[in-house]
């Protein structure tokens, strides 16, 4: 993930307005419809798992430029999802999930540009919570 980049996600997430517990929602249920077997993994309720995810992503992206607040964070999402079952296999439905979540979210801001820049930074993030 490039500056250019973090710029492009911080942009484009700004440009949705406030994550809401509808975002998580949607993410989950395209997670679900992309790899339906991925439900097991998910004890919490859906509503209060939906809040979270909301919460991590806005948490994440406005803490690109703050490496040193947001890897330990996303270091240790990677082990406790490690530790509830998550495999390097799981990470690319995950991503898909989100990347269809943030284009129906945008709709025409969803350019190729904003795509990569996403790809990019998920990759990052997911490459450190693997090695985590």
């Amino acid at each position: 993930m490039t500056r250019d980049q973090a710029q492009i996600v911080e942009d484009s997430f700004s440009a949705i307005g406030p994550v809401t517990l509808e975002m998580g929602e949607a993410f989950y249920e395209n997670l679900f419809e992309i790899a339906p077997e991925l439900r097991k993994l998910f004890s919490r309720e859906a509503i209060e798992q939906a809040m979270r995810f909301s919460e991590v992503l806005a948490f994440t992206v406005s803490n690109l430029r703050a490496p040193e607040r947001l890897l330990p964070i996303i270091r240790g999402l990677g082990v406790r999802h490690r530790e509830v079952g998550v495999v390097a296999e799981h990470f690319a439905p995950f991503k898909t999930a989100l990347l269809k979540t943030l284009q129906d979210k945008m709709q025409d801001g969803w350019t190729p540009e904003v795509e990569a820049a996403w790809s990019s930074t998920y990759d990052t993030l997911a490459s450190e919570m693997q090695a985590a």
